[in-house]
């Protein structure tokens, strides 16, 4: 706005008929601009400059040399072209500021959601830390399964508001960064993890939240299933995430080199919570779900983003 009044202050007396003989002086708040060298004198037109119908400034032209008096049709015809530009810059200025407070309530929702995701991140910790001591106290190795795998369901939640919360998009995210994060992170929780090799093959592409929600809690279930059943006690193995899209057509595997899962089982009737878990969020993704069972099992889900 600054580099508009000056603009101003320039052009006006270049611009009218007898530029050698006009001076201008633009008022905004507390500060004034002028155009060089500036001369005030008792012969002046000006326009006043409103905004939601208050007064903010005015524009002021100061004539010199051989004016004497204001009325005459030029000199009222300079003054109805100087209320035209007051009205024109008046309009500008109330534009500027709308942006300005809309800027202003967009940093501030901004903060409030990074707070939101800041605290919903830090009662997820809580809740983790929470589960993790009940299980401590907890004789029944049933017991402590059940809590270890509720913990690690909100972990990957946590992780993906973690995501949001240093990120600078609320709404959508990367699907590379997040399940790389995850996976690691899902395998590291393991004692055995040390003989678990991890490979990744995902594309960087954004997902909205909701989506990537879904799909953090599937590949939590499967990594985790394959990290407990998959492979014996010192047995080798590796874990492979990958993850591709193709004009919105999105495919999504998640598998490992393990002992394979029965043919008998079947997603979409088992009775465990998990692949119960797993197939809920499928039919609220609308993917489509396949199983490889060779040299171990792969897990397929191709939907649209």
């Amino acid at each position: 706005m600054e580099k508009l009044f000056i603009d101003i202050s320039k052009t006006i007396p270049d611009g009218w008929q007898f530029p050698e003989d006009i001076r201008c002086k633009v008022i905004f708040g507390n500060k004034e601009y002028v155009s060089r060298p500036f001369v005030q004198t008792l012969l002046r037109q000006r326009s006043r400059l409103y905004s939601k119908n208050e007064i903010i400034g005015q524009i002021e032209i100061y004539y010199i040399g051989i004016w004497e008096d204001t009325n005459t049709p030029f000199i009222q015809e300079e003054q109805n072209l100087l209320d035209l530009i007051a009205l024109s810059l008046s309009e500008a200025i109330e534009h500027k500021q709308r942006e300005e407070k809309i800027c202003y309530l967009l940093k501030e929702k901004e903060l409030i959601l990074k707070e939101v995701h800041h605290r919903i991140k830090n009662n997820m910790g809580t809740i983790i830390s929470l589960l993790s001591l009940q299980s401590g106290n907890m004789e029944s190795p049933e017991a402590v399964g059940a809590l270890e795998t509720a913990a690690n369901r909100i972990h990957s939640m946590l992780i993906l508001y973690d995501k949001l919360y240093r990120g600078t998009d609320f709404q959508s995210i990367s699907v590379k960064d997040y399940l790389t994060t995850l996976t690691e992170e899902i395998v590291d929780n393991f004692e055995t993890n040390n003989r678990i090799k991890v490979e990744t093959d995902i594309e960087d592409f954004e997902l909205n939240s909701k989506t990537i929600f879904n799909l953090g809690i599937i590949t939590n279930e499967l990594i985790t299933n394959s990290m407990k059943y998959a492979f014996t006690h010192d047995q080798a193995g590796k874990i492979t995430v990958s993850a591709s899209i193709n004009n919105k057509h999105i495919t999504i595997s998640i598998g490992d080199d393990g002992t394979g899962i029965p043919e008998s089982v079947n997603i979409e009737t088992s009775e465990g919570f998990g692949f119960t878990l797993v197939n809920m969020l499928s039919e609220q993704l609308e993917a489509k779900i396949q199983i490889e069972r060779k040299n171990g099992t792969k897990f397929i889900f191709t939907f649209d983003a």
